[in-house]
């Protein structure tokens, strides 16, 4: 099968722009959502949080902070 065009996006965007962190992109498989890429290599301890938020299946908002 090879890969998905979002995997192909993000091997290029790791590569090719050295300074993002993450990004977010629509889903392969599911059209009408979106998914959040981090790239855990480019974090550094100590210094960056990954904070994020979606809404849950309930429509509940949620806000993530991960140290």
């Amino acid at each position: 099968m090879g890969k998905a065009p979002t995997q192909e996006l993000g091997e290029a965007i790791f590569t090719n722009r050295p300074g993002v962190q993450g990004v977010v992109t629509l889903s392969a498989r599911l059209p009408y959502h979106k998914v959040l890429v981090v790239f855990p290599k480019r974090l550094v301890k100590g210094r960056d949080t990954l904070r994020y938020a979606y809404t849950d299946s309930n429509g509940s908002s949620r806000t993530v902070a991960v140290p």
